[in-house]
């Protein structure tokens, strides 16, 4: 982020008081480094890494197309069931009632 001059005044300002209230605590922020040193991600780079990425990738993918299979099945399957229900409900000859499990009643 980029500072005018009013602005960088303001910090040199603030780090002024902060190290004449606390000289230990200026002392430990200066010497900081990340958590993961800074072989957490290579020299000179500042971007996320290949495999991190990749997990988000498939996480995002898994999450996005569960209902889209989902949907598929549902459709398949009442597309089934609509082929196969004329053929349940036929009379056959011969028969003066008929019931669900293919039995005539006379």
């Amino acid at each position: 982020m980029s500072l005018d001059e009013g602005g960088r005044a303001r910090l040199r300002r603030i780090e002024e008081e902060l190290a004449a209230a606390d000289p230990a605590l200026v002392g430990r922020f200066r010497r900081w480094e990340s958590a993961g040193g800074p072989e957490a991600i290579g020299p000179g780079w500042s971007v996320v890494p290949a495999w991190v990425l990749l997990v988000l990738l498939v996480g995002f993918t898994t999450w996005m197309a569960a209902p889209v299979v989902g949907a598929a099945v549902a459709v398949i399957g009442c597309a089934r069931m609509l082929r196969r229900w004329p053929g349940r409900n036929q009379v056959r000859p011969g028969a003066r009632f008929w019931n669900r499990w293919g039995q005539g009643t006379s």
